[in-house]
């Protein structure tokens, strides 16, 4: 019997979803082979990779400016070819540091440029300063910030406003969990073992006219021109990752798209918020005016109660639950695919552990 799934990538996904995929894992259609048997280069698997492009621009609202790629590597693989794709030429690039990932994506980065922390909240990473506050150099390439850090559990509730600055924004964490204004964005990118599939590619949506002028040492599978001018078939693309993400796709759509998971989102997010927020044996250290809809932590009145909160919740149903051992404590990933009434039974469980333990 299935569980909630609480972990914060690999992540949930949705029922409906794995039944397809299981309904099609020895033969994909017509085909007499599975899906990610066939040939990248066949019909059956170029078309798919069209229609989730085609389905990726209709769900983030992207323009003709924009290319749809789709790569290997997860968010970290991007992280290390966006410096080496957008610097065109600049010394420099801008990185606000609101968590584990914006920090990661820094330190790759410094191995081609000058990186400037514009913000850096560390060690705490609870709260994110208005945009202001921030120190951009005027000439740098562009602004890379991390729009949800799954550790910490912070998220930005509006893009920065930096006057003109490139933002590169990292939406692994919170990709289609809310509309999302990419027309203001120079680069977004979601590895997809949170909100829209398995894990082992990334989706990177940049615009046309930041390509073509790339470090001479970019390998050509992280190479947005070269990849674009192949449909991202310059190297075999990950099939069975592909049929996924088409399936979670679709199944997106098919619920109400960005604008629908926006609501169900917060709807989660805010019953979770406001149950911890009324008791006094759990707390979320987090500024509540950046809280994470999609990743949230939570710590026990006494950390000694950790490893049996833990157990009990698996026993319970509740699976995933342990927080990230940088910060410790508890976290509750209720992506996209999480339903209402996976959070109502947590809280109902924090609230008979609370009562058995307080």
């Amino acid at each position: 019997m299935r569980k909630f799934n609480f972990y914060p990538g690999p992540s949930t996904i949705a029922t409906s979803v794995l039944e397809k995929m299981r309904a099609e894992f020895i033969e994909f259609e017509d085909t007499g082979a599975a899906f990610f048997e066939l040939s990248h280069r066949s019909g059956t698997v170029v078309d798919c990779q069209r229609r989730i492009v085609a389905r990726l621009r209709q769900l983030m609202g992207v323009g003709d400016d924009y290319h749809v790629l789709l790569l290997h590597g997860g968010a970290i693989g991007q992280a290390a070819a966006i410096p080496m794709n957008l610097l065109r030429g600049k010394k420099q690039a801008a990185y606000a540091i609101t968590g584990h990932w914006g920090r990661l994506a820094a330190g790759h980065a410094e191995a081609h440029c000058q990186v400037e922390r514009c913000i850096d909240t560390s060690p705490e990473c609870t709260s994110i300063p208005p945009a202001d506050q921030w120190q951009v150099p005027a000439d740098c390439a562009y602004v890379h910030f991390t729009d949800n850090e799954t550790i910490n559990g912070v998220e930005f509730q509006e893009l920065p406003d930096l006057d003109g600055q490139l933002l590169v924004a990292d939406q692994s964490s919170n990709i289609l969990s809310r509309p999302w204004p990419t027309d203001k964005v120079a680069l977004t990118y979601a590895c997809l073992q949170k909100n829209i599939g398995p894990s082992g590619m990334a989706v990177v949506v940049v615009r046309k006219d930041l390509c073509g002028e790339q470090l001479p040492i970019t390998p050509a599978i992280w190479n947005y021109a070269k990849q674009a001018k192949a449909d991202s078939m310059a190297n075999t693309p990950a099939t069975i990752q592909l049929r996924m993400l088409e399936l979670v796709l679709d199944w997106t759509a098919e619920a109400g798209g960005a604008e629908e998971f926006g609501r169900r989102n917060r709807a989660k997010a805010d019953m979770l918020y406001d149950f911890i927020d009324a008791s006094d044996f759990y707390a979320n250290k987090v500024d509540p005016a950046v809280r994470s809809r999609m990743n949230i932590p939570f710590v026990l009145a006494d950390a000694s109660l950790d490893d049996q909160f833990v157990t009990q919740a698996e026993e319970a149903g509740l699976i995933g639950l342990r927080g990230h051992r940088a910060v410790g404590g508890m976290r509750a990933s209720i992506y996209n695919a999480m339903p209402e009434q996976g959070v109502s039974q947590l809280i109902s469980f924090m609230q008979d552990f609370a009562a058995g333990n307080g």
